[in-house]
């Protein structure tokens, strides 16, 4: 039997929409090619005086072509995750532990995001906002040291 047209077929406009709004899933090699590119853009664009020595990432950035260009480009060595289907494991559990410490900076995130004006930036100016970025570090801190001394 040959095949249709998805177009042909009774529920076709269906069938269109669902590859529209759920297209397949990119290529692993092109999931790594974007990881790869998002890092090093984000390097790039660093405001940092000096890169770090790490980088902590996840999953997704477990590729050994990732690696090299880090390596090789801004001497920086990658702390990620194995992939669950790698077969040659580049990393022992020490350097994982950094890793699994990771939680410490999305929740200093999220308690940022308790104040409205960081959430939204109103400022126009980046001394102010970084002004106001500093007061909402300031106040957790003297937040978390008024919990310590209970």
């Amino acid at each position: 039997m040959e095949q249709k047209h998805p177009d042909a077929v009774p529920n076709g406009l269906a069938v269109v929409l669902l590859e529209q709004f759920f297209p397949p899933r990119p290529e692993r090699a092109d999931l790594y090619k974007a990881a790869r590119q998002s890092v090093e853009e984000a390097l790039a664009g660093s405001v940092l005086d000096e890169l770090p020595a790490r980088l902590i990432g996840d999953r997704a950035n477990d590729a050994d072509a990732l690696d090299r260009s880090l390596k090789k480009k801004y001497d920086i060595e990658l702390i990620a995750p194995h992939r669950r289907q790698r077969k040659v494991k580049t990393q022992d559990g020490r350097k994982l532990r950094r890793y699994s410490r990771r939680w410490r900076v999305g929740r200093l995130f999220a308690w940022l995001h308790w104040f409205r004006r960081l959430v939204t930036r109103y400022e126009y100016y980046i001394k102010n906002f970084l002004g106001f970025v500093h007061l909402a570090c300031l106040v957790l801190l003297l937040k978390h040291l008024g919990d310590a001394r209970c």
